[in-house]
């Protein structure tokens, strides 16, 4: 009886992750609702131009941080904004500096210090300057929130902190 209410609760856990971070970014996976978000960094992003629609970021007087060189623009979080090219995701800081190189399959948006990565199939998660905090082996994982993150490991569900053990 344990053993199942053990099982039920980590699937209805999953479920709720999985319904409110389908994309593992704390949001639903609806990116293009994001292009008009600003935050108190004061950076908004804009396409270049409604024929290319490219993004870059454009600070608050409206001069260009990052060229609109970019697939999605997804606004600054913690300090940094997530980029997508060619189907790769990497950060760039508030001013413009590509700090976490353009090579991750996937990524959510920085979150209690943490961006959750995918890299060949597994995630994990990095800190700020792009160092691999908790090694990539997992096959799914949700970002952290009070300090836990929800993850699965050889089909078994649980929680990790973020310390590495």
């Amino acid at each position: 009886m344990k053993q199942i209410f053990i099982c039920l609760l980590c699937i209805c856990c999953f479920r709720i992750a999985e319904s409110q971070n389908v994309k593992g970014d704390g949001n639903k996976n609806n990116d293009n609702n994001e292009t008009s978000k600003t935050t108190s960094t004061e950076v908004a992003l804009k396409p270049e131009t409604p024929k290319n629609e490219k993004y870059g970021y454009l600070d608050s007087n409206g001069i260009s941080i990052i060229p609109p060189v970019y697939d999605e623009g997804i606004y600054y979080n913690e300090g940094l904004a997530k980029l997508y090219l060619n189907k790769k995701y990497g950060f760039a800081d508030t001013d413009g500096k590509i700090v976490i190189p353009i090579k991750y399959n996937n990524a959510s948006i920085f979150s209690d210090g943490l961006a959750l990565v995918t890299l060949d199939g597994r995630q994990s998660f990095i800190d700020k300057q792009g160092k691999v905090i908790i090694p990539i082996n997992y096959e799914y994982a949700t970002i952290f929130s009070d300090g836990l993150a929800l993850v699965k490991l050889n089909g078994k569900y649980g929680y990790i902190n973020k310390k590495p053990n």
